[in-house]
């Protein structure tokens, strides 16, 4: 599964990067709260696509 291009810039630029979130709504002319909530959903659908992966029932030997 692959990131919306929005939310994926918002958080390579945090955590790829380590701008901050005002540097970031700065960047992408976007409002605080929408670099927030890219961010947080961002990360909501990688940990649920990691969390898939790990139940796969591959015992990692």
């Amino acid at each position: 599964a692959r990131l919306p291009e929005d939310f994926r810039a918002a958080v390579v630029l945090c955590d790829v990067v380590g701008e901050s979130y005002e540097q970031i709504a700065e960047s992408l002319g976007i409002p605080i709260g929408t670099v927030r909530s890219r961010i947080h959903r961002a990360r909501a659908l990688l940990r649920d696509a990691l969390s898939k992966d790990d139940g796969d029932g591959a015992d990692g030997a």
